[in-house]
Formats: C-alpha cells, structure tokens, sequence
C-alpha cells in the first residue's frame, strides 16, 4: 500500500485513462517525455505526486543571571535550544528518476534528527 501512496503510477507513462480518454504518458499529456533539452509543458507544481508533510517544533529556553554587584549592567545570559524537539522523522520526497530500481520510494531524510544547543553570553 505505501508503494504507491506517493506517487500515482499512472502519471508515469502506464495505461491507464485520463479524464479526457486519452492514455497517461501520451504525446500531449503533462507527463509525456520531451526530447534532451527541450522544455516540456509540465507544470511547475504537479498535485499528484504528493510528499508526506512536516512537523517540526523548535524550542529555546534561556535564563538570565544579574552580576548587578559587580558592576551595574553585567550580566550572563544561558541558553538551550533544541530543534526537531520531539524528533519526528522528516521524510524526504520520493525519488523521480524514472530509470531507476528505486523509483517512487522515499530514501532519506528531509530533516536532520533532534539537535541540542547550548550557549553562554557575557553583557557588561
């Protein structure tokens, strides 16, 4: 079932019927395959072929500490920030290239897994 639930396999040149009775792939059709450097009339965004979505939260959290005793104005500032949080996996789009053995299959990774920051400031 996840095979295809990316990717519509007749978008990709198969035979199966478009709305106007014509065949997927034909000449004429959005997808049909233009000679090497060429333009092609696809559009720019094709709604069919589809990506799974995103969900990332990212979070900061900082704490100030007054040095008011040593001199007035100085403080340090201390900060953690996370990003990617909950460390949901952000899938990549599936891969286009028509020719090869992993076509239409989702292999890597959008964004990067949960990320710690820490960091120090010094005002005076």
């Amino acid at each position: 079932m996840l095979d295809n639930y990316f990717f519509n396999t007749c978008d990709i040149g198969n035979t199966c019927p478009e709305p106007d009775g014509s065949t997927g792939g034909a000449p004429g059709s959005p997808l049909a395959e233009t000679p090497s450097f060429t333009l092609g009339n696809a559009p720019r965004t094709y709604g069919r072929v589809r990506q799974p979505g995103t969900r990332i939260v990212n979070m900061a959290l900082f704490k100030e500490f007054p040095m008011a005793s040593i001199r007035e104005g100085m403080r340090i500032e201390f900060r953690a920030e996370a990003f990617n949080v909950f460390n949901h996996p952000q899938f990549g789009s599936p891969d286009t290239n028509f020719g090869g053995g992993s076509f239409g299959q989702i292999s890597d990774l959008a964004q990067s897994i949960r990320e710690l920051q820490l960091g120090l400031k010094f005002y005076w």
